[in-house]
């Protein structure tokens, strides 16, 4: 994952490797949000953002997603709730503070930190009790 400088010419804030994520080699995937351009129009500036900030060429669009539902704007720097909210309750989603971007990649991220919370606090239980 890699923060981009984003405007409104460049519109996209975060751009993933999903070769470094699941073996896809070559494979791009920007993120973009609160966008109110037109997807044809977005998938260009994004395209020739990623092409100039990247340094690299022959960059081809694939797929373009559109989330109309997203609730977040999702910019760097983006102050963001820890995943503990109470004692011996914890959040997870991509709204919770954490290493990706508020992405689905960083919705199941934050789930898989809770489980690893939450077991490690069944496992010392365990050991309390015995």
């Amino acid at each position: 994952m890699l923060a981009l400088h984003s405007d409104t010419q460049a519109p996209a804030q975060f751009v993933f490797d999903r070769g470094a994520l699941n073996a896809q080699t070559g494979l791009l995937a920007a993120v973009v949000s609160a966008c109110t351009g037109e997807r044809d129009e977005v998938s260009q500036q994004v395209r020739k953002q990623v092409a100039t900030q990247l340094k690299l060429t022959h960059l081809e669009v694939i797929q373009t997603v559109v989330e109309k539902r997203a609730t977040l704007s999702c910019t760097p720097m983006l102050h963001r709730p820890e995943t503990s909210v109470a004692r011996e309750i914890w959040a997870c989603g991509d709204y919770i503070k954490g290493p990706y971007p508020s992405t689905l990649e960083g919705a199941v991220r934050s789930g898989q930190q809770v489980i690893t919370q939450l077991s490690h606090r069944v496992t010392s239980r365990s050991t309390v009790i015995a």
